[in-house]
């Protein structure tokens, strides 16, 4: 079985969707339009040409054979978008196709198109926490006094109660929703530099550009231009990796304690409550799943 084949089992359909090349495309395509937009405020674009890539958004204009071809020429598939995108343009509004992409450079418009995903993708693993926090809150409340046997080294020791147990997960859990969200705050910003991050081909304009293009994608502006130092990016996937350490000590102290010859858990059924049916189904492996795809999404 190919690894194509078995990508399924590492994400989610939601995920999958987020990281799709159709919805790099359309990221991209956003940085564009944007881009043009903030131009044309400026003045430096033609009036008119931001209205003209709206049209354009869903990027259907894209062939896709095509684009893969050119790209293994090029070494992205930036150039060849561009290229598809002016001779799109072209023939609405030549005037219009001669400012796309004024001002930018290839990792511009990847870098922003992968933080408008990221954002996306870290919306749904926030979102999800949330969810399993309610959920073992109430249970840690409902659980405060059940007495079941502490464990040192897998062995028996003195009792704890499963409230205490769960809201130690909890607790990580949150300290991991702080990080993620910290990392954000770092990560989700707007790639902007031009060839070597001066934005030296839109003068003095540069910087205004730049604050409009943050503005229209909703995206902070950052320190400098980042596309040559990725630190931001390592740093969320690494905070994702302790999400899904947590997570998987979570899933691992459940299985133990449902092997027959321990039996403290059981399968889900009604009488079970909704903290350890999560356990088993949808919470726990969505985040895992997600945060594993958003790792392999930041790489460097």
């Amino acid at each position: 079985m190919g690894s194509e084949s078995a990508a399924f089992l590492f994400s989610t359909p939601e995920m999958t969707v987020t990281f799709s090349l159709t919805r790099q495309l359309r990221a991209m395509m956003q940085f564009e339009w944007a881009l043009t937009c903030a131009l044309e405020r400026q003045g430096i674009a033609e009036a008119g040409a931001g209205s003209t890539l709206e049209s354009l958004l869903d990027a259907e204009f894209v062939d896709i054979a095509t684009l893969e071809r050119d790209a293994h020429e090029v070494g992205n598939i930036a150039i060849p978008f561009i290229r598809q995108l002016t001779e799109r343009v072209k023939g609405e509004s030549e005037p219009a196709a001669r400012s796309i992409h004024l001002g930018a450079t290839s990792q511009d418009v990847l870098d922003t198109a992968l933080v408008l995903q990221m954002r996306e993708a870290l919306a749904f693993i926030v979102e999800a926490i949330d969810r399993l926090d309610v959920a073992l809150a109430k249970q840690i409340q409902v659980h405060s006094a059940t007495v079941m046997t502490g464990r040192t080294w897998l062995q028996p020791g003195p009792p704890t109660t499963l409230g205490l147990k769960l809201a130690g997960t909890l607790a990580a859990l949150r300290r991991h929703r702080t990080r993620i969200n910290a990392a954000a705050e770092r990560a989700l910003v707007l790639q902007f530099g031009g060839a070597v991050g001066t934005l030296a081909a839109l003068g003095s304009a540069g910087i205004e550009v730049s604050s409009e293009l943050a503005l229209k994608l909703n995206l902070k502006e950052p320190e400098l231009p980042w596309h040559t130092q990725r630190d931001n990016l390592v740093e969320t996937a690494q905070v994702l990796a302790l999400l899904v350490g947590s997570l998987g000590k979570f899933a691992k102290d459940i299985a133990l304690l449902m092997q027959a010859e321990v039996a403290e858990v059981t399968e889900p059924s009604r009488a079970v409550e909704a903290a350890l049916q999560l356990c088993r189904k949808s919470e726990i492996r969505l985040l895992v799943r997600w945060s594993s795809q958003l790792r392999r999404e930041c790489r460097v």
